[in-house]
């Protein structure tokens, strides 16, 4: 028997290194998580107990949060720069008014931002 040690909150690469060298097999799933960062478990099965050689861990470890690139919208008009942001993932604070060419975004083009973000678009 060998004994599980929690590795909830540490590298992951850490993790996967000492619970190999303990004996266990190690399987890996990534996920987004806005909380904790990039390369950190964010949970671990079993977190305790006492477990055989050859049994597997699994952790799943965190690909920090989901960033999107924001896509240009400048000189767009309105409507169909709203369509391009949402289907973009993001959602849209616009302008009042009619379908007037857009004249800035925040965030800019090219910045990465999360997905379900809100980018405020301006015709001023």
């Amino acid at each position: 028997p060998i004994d599980v040690v929690d590795y909830t909150g540490k590298p992951a690469a850490d993790a996967e290194k000492a619970l190999e060298k303990a004996g266990f097999k190690v399987s890996i799933d990534s996920t987004f998580n806005d909380k904790v960062a990039k390369g950190l478990v964010i949970s671990q099965d079993p977190r305790d107990g006492t477990k055989f050689k050859g049994d597997t861990i699994t952790l799943s470890v965190s690909k920090g949060p989901d960033l999107v690139k924001v896509p240009d919208v400048v000189n767009k008009k309105k409507n169909d720069a709203i369509q391009v942001l949402k289907d973009a993932g993001f959602k849209v604070q616009a302008f009042p008014g009619g379908n007037y060419p857009v004249k800035s975004q925040s965030p800019g083009s090219g910045s990465m931002a999360k997905r379900c973000s809100t980018v405020n678009i301006s015709s001023f």
